[in-house]
């Protein structure tokens, strides 16, 4: 070639006064050698080049499906590294609308409750991801402002990361939840295909995130890191708090031995409900308890002396406690005067009151015993001019 003579000349031009004829054709034979292998090598750096800027944009366009490689979630657990030309973080990942999920997006963004499918071959299946329902579904679901709904993960176990690659087998997947509500909670209920949940709804509340498992063999679970089994060891302290430092407004009663104690303070059966009655009606003010015991009902100190001489009588409170304190049997009927009966029937009333077929017996017993005699009384004999009251 006209590249070749010229190399060739030029070095034969330089060369001629130190090499003999008989060389001339060696050193043009070499000379071709070696710039044919150069152009090999040039040739050979450009297709490098050329299948360098594929790769790359191969990883521009499949960037989820290398990070899916790498780690289980999507992300990166190194600090930062290149693959190919592209530089990629940790944890940096794209967020797009369920509809507008592509191959590329990091994380899904729902606003109303969406079952995400996961076995579902992309490009094919029914994903409920990307514009026509077939894009893969990325494993980071992120709520945006909602009243309340559910993302439902579907076939986790079947999880198909590519057109090509098939169910997951021994892998596993790692998904990450974000409820960015500022007041509803987001559901995440996992699910078989054949519509059977399983395992309870997890509910996120307002502004937290979870990270959640679930892998190849797991029977479509997601293994959450609280699943209700147990109770944070915060929760046993006396006074336990929220995750802010505040004091709950709210106890519980730890045991069933505790509430059976509270259930019969002093001894008194079904306490709880016998409180719950007496409490019922707001007395009006603090209850001071006194005299004896007795409780003065919210009744100032005044009140209380002037109903505990009802009638004039001393003490009334403390005589009506005695009167009262055991059952009569039935109503109690007053008459004779103001008398009470004590329980008696009218007939046997009126029997008590003729003793002896004296009418009025009551009223005259009465008066015999109004005043004390001072001393025994006998009965019988003439003393005492034929009374018979004798001494």
């Amino acid at each position: 070639s006209a590249g070749v003579s010229s190399i060739v000349s030029n070095v034969m031009h330089d060369e001629r006064k130190t090499v003999p004829p008989r060389c001339t054709c060696v050193f043009r034979s070499r000379i071709v050698q070696l710039y044919l292998q150069s152009e090999q090598i040039r040739g050979l750096e450009a297709r490098l080049d050329a299948e360098q800027l594929q790769t790359d944009a191969k990883l521009d366009h499949h960037g989820d499906l290398i990070r899916d490689l790498q780690t289980p979630s999507g992300t990166h657990s190194q600090a930062a590294h290149t693959v190919g030309s592209v530089r990629r973080l940790a944890g940096a990942l794209s967020t797009a609308n369920t509809a507008s999920v592509t191959a590329s997006t990091g994380c899904a963004v729902m606003t109303s409750s969406t079952d995400f499918v996961y076995s579902a071959t992309p490009g094919t299946g029914t994903t409920n991801c990307g514009s026509d329902g077939t894009v893969r579904c990325p494993p980071c679901i992120m709520a945006g402002s909602h009243t309340g709904i559910t993302a439902t993960i579907q076939d986790c176990s079947t999880y198909e990361k590519t057109s090509s690659s098939g169910d997951i087998t021994d892998e596993l997947i790692e998904f990450v939840f974000i409820n960015t509500d500022s007041a509803d909670a987001l559901t995440i209920q996992a699910r078989t295909g054949s519509g059977t949940n399983v395992g309870s709804a997890y509910l996120l509340g307002p502004y937290e995130s979870v990270v959640a498992f679930c892998y190849s063999g797991g029977s479509n679970r997601l293994h959450f890191p609280d699943n209700g089994a147990y109770c944070s060891a915060g929760c046993d302290a006396t006074a336990p708090n929220d995750r802010t430092g505040t004091a709950f407004t709210r106890r519980l009663v730890s045991t069933s031995s505790i509430a059976t104690k509270l259930e019969t303070i002093g001894g008194i059966t079904s306490a709880g409900t016998i409180a719950g009655r007496v409490f019922a009606n707001d007395p009006g003010g603090a209850i001071t308890w006194g005299v004896s015991g007795a409780q003065t009902a919210g009744f100032t100190s005044a009140k209380w002396t002037e109903l505990d001489t009802i009638g004039g009588i001393t003490s009334a409170g403390t005589i009506a406690g005695r009167v009262f304190a055991n059952d009569p049997g039935g109503a109690i009927t007053w008459g004779v005067s103001g008398a009470q009966t004590a329980g008696f029937t009218s007939a046997k009333w009126t029997e008590l009151d003729t003793i002896g077929g004296i009418t009025s017996a009551g009223t005259i017993a009465s008066n015999v015993f109004a005043n004390n005699p001072g001393g025994t009384v006998s009965w019988g004999g003439s003393c005492n001019g034929g009374t018979v009251w004798c001494y």
